[in-house]
């Protein structure tokens, strides 16, 4: 009795090559990085100069008050101090708007690299700056979670975020009461007072920057160099 006949085999699949370890598209984030950190030092060199200007405003108010200063020398050295004002107000919404961006590119990655869970969504990223109450926290949890969810499979356990982070929103929230202090102008007295304020909160904002330029820095080589080793094949054996 003859055999029935042998089916064919199938053919054979083809092999599957590395797979991704997200599901979302990760984006590259060193160019908004280095807006960020080029914006911010201009930043820093308009505070450093109204710094210079409020003292020299403060000291021809002073002069005025005890008659050894000209009105003209005042007036000179209020529209310095008030023209460079101008543009430290639009550097400051371009270094907002920058930041923003980073960080709500860094939280889109995270969300796609699947390493840990989210508690915020990325669109925190954008909305916690302008939410009132939540905006006292909302971005430094932000940075921590983007921060924690950036560590590579290969760093366990995950590392906390680091202090600097903590130190860098503590100095933003402090340069920011100072400078609510620094708007009283009902007198002269008040005037100086407020003058001494703004040098204050200008000088913590200034190391609130320099805080920031170096945690941009960090935060993208370190998610940087995880999404690399994610999308690097791994090494397949010999057969």
């Amino acid at each position: 009795m003859d055999e029935p006949p042998t089916p064919p085999l199938p053919p054979p699949e083809p092999e599957a090559g590395p797979t991704r370890h997200y599901r979302l598209p990760v984006r590259p984030i060193k160019g908004w990085a280095k807006v960020v950190q080029v914006s911010v030092g201009v930043q820093v060199a308009l505070t450093v100069t109204d710094s210079v200007l409020a003292v020299r405003f403060w000291r021809a108010l002073a002069a005025w008050q005890t008659g050894d200063g000209s009105t003209d020398a005042l007036w000179a050295a209020a529209d310095a101090y008030d023209s460079i004002w101008h543009l430290q107000l639009g550097m400051l919404v371009l270094v907002g708007a920058a930041t923003t961006a980073w960080l709500y590119r860094l939280a889109s990655n995270t969300a796609g690299l699947r390493l840990s869970y989210l508690t915020y969504p990325p669109a925190w990223a954008i909305w916690g700056w302008v939410v009132p109450v939540l905006n006292l926290a909302r971005p430094l949890q932000m940075m921590r979670q983007t921060w924690e969810a950036s560590t590579s499979p290969v760093e366990q356990p995950v590392p906390k975020a680091p202090q600097l982070i903590n130190i860098w929103w503590g100095l933003l929230l402090l340069a920011g009461v100072l400078r609510i202090w620094s708007t009283d102008h009902r007198t002269v007295e008040s005037v100086k007072d407020a003058l001494g304020y703004q040098i204050a909160s200008n000088l913590v904002w200034v190391t609130a920057s320099i805080a920031l330029i170096l945690i941009v820095g960090s935060l993208t080589r370190r998610q940087s160099a995880t999404i690399t080793l994610l999308e690097t094949p791994p090494d397949l054996p010999l057969s």
